[in-house]
């Protein structure tokens, strides 16, 4: 049975950081002087087109998971596959072009000196393993991420939907404390309204008068990423 190795490329940050964003089964090893995805899993195929699928199935959590936690995020890809057989051949099988770069930045924690001099050294990020694991298993968070990475006003309010019908709807969100009712009025108000968003409101007219305080995209983002959250520490606990 071959052995199978999923080649991907990034800064040195960026490859120290990913293994926090990836399913648990899911890891990255160093083979000849490339960095690779290993997974248990791509040793139970036997075509290097279904570990290639594998493969962008974990790197599509991550970078779900990253969207979501990891300001300033981009995504990660992977380009190539390796079989290994006992005799240690390798054979490279190209699937998508080797001019996919793969990059992520992440946000670094700083070294704080104390007034008296001492070091407070940063401590290690979190990992959201478990979170890509979710992502992995649940369509509906897999979509509610979708959504929030593709950022537009209109994503952002099905992403919003999809808590909330979950959760029983906007009193249930405030009775969990994950929002205020004037900060949901808000993003809903403005995503509806033409007058304040143009084209990418949801609604053709404006329906009522239009919000005398709408949100940013910003602020929107920050409260559906908020809701999203809360909603996934929710599913883990």
């Amino acid at each position: 049975m071959p052995e199978w190795r999923v080649r991907i490329a990034g800064t040195s940050v960026a490859l120290k950081g990913l293994p926090r964003l990836l399913p648990p089964t899911c890891s990255i090893v160093d083979w000849d002087g490339m960095r690779c995805l290993k997974s248990p899993l791509f040793d139970t195929l036997h075509e290097a087109a279904e570990v290639m699928t594998a493969a962008a199935n974990f790197l599509e959590a991550a970078n779900l998971v990253a969207a979501l936690r990891v300001p300033g995020w981009h995504p990660v890809a992977c380009d190539a596959v390796a079989e290994m057989r006992e005799v240690e051949t390798k054979h490279w099988a190209k699937f998508l072009s080797a001019s996919i770069v793969v990059s992520a930045s992440m946000t670094a924690s700083a070294t704080v000196v104390r007034a008296d001099g001492t070091i407070e050294r940063p401590s290690d990020p979190p990992a959201f393993n478990n979170e890509a694991q979710l992502v992995m298993q649940n369509a509906p968070v897999r979509q509610t991420l979708s959504f929030l990475q593709e950022d537009s006003w209109e994503s952002l309010y099905k992403a919003y939907e999809i808590v909330r019908a979950d959760v029983g709807g906007d009193q249930a969100l405030c009775a969990l404390g994950w929002a205020t009712g004037s900060v949901l009025s808000r993003f809903r108000h403005t995503c509806q309204s033409p007058t304040a968003l143009g084209s990418e409101a949801r609604h053709g007219v404006e329906r009522a008068a239009p919000p005398s305080r709408p949100l940013g995209h910003a602020e929107a983002r920050n409260l559906v990423a908020s809701l999203i959250a809360k909603w996934i520490e929710g599913q883990l606990t």
